[in-house]
């Protein structure tokens, strides 16, 4: 029985949380939040938001947004230049639209859309 889609927040706000379980719940797209420390490798997301740079060890592979990378290259570009993982960036502070976008264009990218 496939599960749901999940995206994992680590180490972001809870107000970040609570928009992206409002926009993405509905859809039957789970939303956690979680510190580094609680990631484990056996559970991976589909699609992780990171507040800073660091990916936890064994999800080096999952796509990801990542917030606040200076300088933000474009609007939600796919990094595949320099591995097979997909990234977005996102500038600091960033406004929940372009967020949302950028999950449901991971979510797109890893082949659990919402």
């Amino acid at each position: 029985m496939p599960t749901d889609p999940r995206v994992v927040l680590v180490d972001g706000l809870a107000d970040t949380r609570d928009v992206l379980s409002a926009i993405f719940e509905p859809q039957n797209v789970v939303v956690d939040r979680l510190s580094p420390a609680t990631c484990s490798p056996s559970a991976g997301p589909d699609v992780l938001v990171l507040q800073n740079e660091k990916v936890p060890n064994g999800w080096e592979c999952v796509p990801r947004v990542v917030i606040g990378r200076i300088p933000a290259p474009a609007r939600f570009p796919t990094d595949e230049s320099t591995s097979s993982t997909s990234e977005a960036t996102l500038p600091s502070p960033f406004d929940y639209a372009d967020l949302v976008e950028a999950v449901e264009s991971m979510l797109e990218t890893s082949g659990r859309p919402a």
